[in-house]
């Protein structure tokens, strides 16, 4: 059973609106472009027929991250807000983050008798 949302220490906030109370969060970054860097005194693996080069790698670019945040709470914003540009902000114990990022999904539901619940991502532009 998740926290009660008094209880939760992490603050997100976009465009200057607090998004809901925090009930968890992803974010993912990866390499953008691997490029075979693989050269002539390569290391090799192996003997006699079995034997081969262990190719290298290096990353030529990075993309940016996404994140991703589930909350509880009324909404803070609307279906039509998806596309918007503006400042986000993460704050939690141990980790922060401020920079700009792009609305990409919004999703708010709610049930009688429950909190409501809702979840957005964002794409990072790794500006900041």
């Amino acid at each position: 059973m998740p926290l009660p949302p008094s209880s939760h220490p992490c603050i997100v906030t976009f465009a200057g609106v607090q998004i809901g109370a925090l009930t968890g969060f992803d974010s993912e970054a990866q390499a953008g472009q691997l490029q075979d860097v693989t050269h002539g005194d390569s290391q090799v693996v192996g003997y006699g027929e079995a034997s081969r080069v262990l190719k290298e790698w290096d990353c030529t670019s990075i993309e940016s991250a996404t994140a991703s945040f589930q909350f509880w709470g009324p909404p803070s914003f609307a279906i039509a807000d998806v596309g918007m540009r503006g400042l986000l902000t993460f704050s939690a114990p141990g980790n922060t983050y401020s920079g700009e990022a792009i609305l990409t999904r919004w999703s708010h539901s709610g049930r009688k008798g429950e909190f409501a619940t809702g979840s957005c991502s964002f794409q990072l532009t790794g500006r900041r």
